[in-house]
């Protein structure tokens, strides 16, 4: 996660952001709360980068961020209730091949586009084929 996010703020050394987190995560576990890690992580990366400095964060890239989080939680609300009718109306294998298709398009899928996007226009050397 944090290499993911290290761009997006001061990189926090091993002393910074981890206890904090972990203090937070344990705080959270010992009341029951049920927290985000990923959330939890990357607000320590952004607290680290805001005690050095404003400067220090990316904003405009923590802005897509929190309209990402915002984003998710309606869009799994109407996939979640979608998936529900679905099966109600549906027998259980035709469930299961619904489950599987979309699993292999999920993992698949950015693979295919790569794929596609890498075949349009001039053939690769390798490919025996030369243009004129």
């Amino acid at each position: 996660m944090q290499r993911c996010l290290k761009g997006f703020a001061t990189y926090p050394r091993p002393t910074e952001g981890p206890p904090a987190v972990r203090a937070v995560l344990d705080v959270a576990a010992n009341m029951g709360v049920p927290v985000s890690t990923t959330h939890t992580i990357t607000g320590g990366i952004v607290g680290v980068g805001s005690a050095k400095g404003v400067r220090a964060v990316k904003w405009g890239l923590g802005a897509k961020i929190m309209y990402a989080w915002i984003f998710t939680l309606p869009v799994t609300f109407l996939v979640g209730g979608f998936l529900a009718l679905f099966a109600r109306k549906v027998s259980l294998a035709a469930m299961i091949g619904l489950v599987i298709g979309v699993s292999i398009l999920v993992v698949a899928g950015p693979r295919i586009a790569r794929f596609l996007r890498r075949s349009e226009g001039n053939p690769s050397p390798s490919s025996g084929i030369h243009i004129a």
